[in-house]
């Protein structure tokens, strides 16, 4: 259904987004339930990469309604929200998505964003994605 574009670590797919390529809402959805999946089957699928290329993808349908704000800047953003908001490490979101779109400039509304994000992601659930799979993971194996 999505032609390859979410398979592997999307990387080609974030730079194209970078650059102005708007590869639809569509990628954004596909992408996110294959992480999904991946986390609900057990399959190792990294958590960095799907949730910088949902975050990239997402940034590129709301630079649509700013206009005034140049396309990147949005997108970058919604990279350094999204992935805080999974990860609940804003410092380390930051610093690797301004460090890999050589973007240094952005660091303080970065920083802004990523503590907005992360905190959100308390209010909605309390426990961080990597205890929250090393929890569920000691469970699988204590079963078996």
């Amino acid at each position: 259904m999505s032609a390859g574009k979410i398979a592997g670590s999307v990387h080609a797919e974030v730079l194209q987004i970078l650059n102005n390529k708007a590869l639809g809402l569509d990628f954004v959805v596909m992408k996110y339930f294959a992480t999904l999946s991946s986390f609900v089957s057990t399959i190792p699928g990294g958590v960095f990469m799907p949730s910088i290329s949902i975050g990239a993808g997402l940034g590129s349908e709301v630079a649509n309604f700013y206009t005034q704000i140049n396309t990147q800047v949005v997108i970058i953003m919604a990279m350094i929200g999204y992935l805080s908001a999974v990860i609940r490490a804003p410092l380390t979101s930051t610093f690797v998505i301004l460090e890999m779109t050589l973007s240094l400039h952005l660091l303080l509304p970065g920083l802004l964003v990523a503590f907005i994000a992360n905190f959100i992601s308390k209010q909605i659930y309390q426990q961080p994605i990597y205890e929250a799979l090393a929890d569920n993971y000691l469970k699988l194996t204590k079963k078996a």
